[in-house]
């Protein structure tokens, strides 16, 4: 009866240090996954750290007006330059103080060392996103933005699609 329960107690313990192996091994993930909490992007040669998906810097010193920029939901992890670690490929936005929102497509290439943000590449103020997407080495984006009549207080109604890719770390347009 008692080597049973030697035997019952060193199956729980196994059990205990697989399952807080599992649990550190999923939180380990998890972290890996969610690497955009900080990302940086670059804008303009401008590098802009995004924490949880935004940052809000001063225009100026001293002035109250504030550079907003967003992470949308428009992202997808991809081992672009083919070195085994997924980059990110993403739609930002960046309001700057006037009534434009101006949309990017953006890169970061992930290495074990540091990410890369690449200049982003501006696609149009006040637009509306369809899809992005990457395959065959493309970047490709396709969005409603408005014609050159149609005031910015209308909804976008002028469908685009583009493609992009990269080389020499350099976002190009590939259409």
């Amino acid at each position: 009866m008692k080597l049973q329960q030697n035997i019952l107690d060193k199956i729980c313990k196994v059990f205990l240090y697989v399952t807080i192996i599992l649990i550190l091994n999923s939180l380990f993930i998890s972290c890996f996954i969610n690497r955009d909490q900080i990302v940086v992007y670059k804008i303009n040669n401008t590098k802009y750290v995004l924490n949880n998906g935004i940052s809000i810097i001063s225009a100026a010193p001293g002035s109250s007006s504030k550079i907003i920029t967003e992470q949308t939901p428009y992202k997808i992890f991809f081992d672009i330059n083919k070195d085994g670690k997924k980059d990110l490929i993403s739609i930002i936005t960046q309001e700057t103080g006037g009534s434009g929102v101006f949309y990017y497509l953006a890169i970061t290439l992930t290495s074990s060392v540091r990410s890369n943000a690449l200049n982003a590449k501006y696609i149009g103020d006040r637009l509306k996103i369809k899809t992005l997407k990457y395959y065959k080495n493309q970047i490709s984006l396709e969005y409603f933005e408005r014609s050159v009549n149609t005031p910015f207080t209308a909804k976008p109604d002028l469908y685009k699609s583009i493609k992009y890719i990269v080389i020499n770390n350099e976002l190009i347009e590939s259409n």
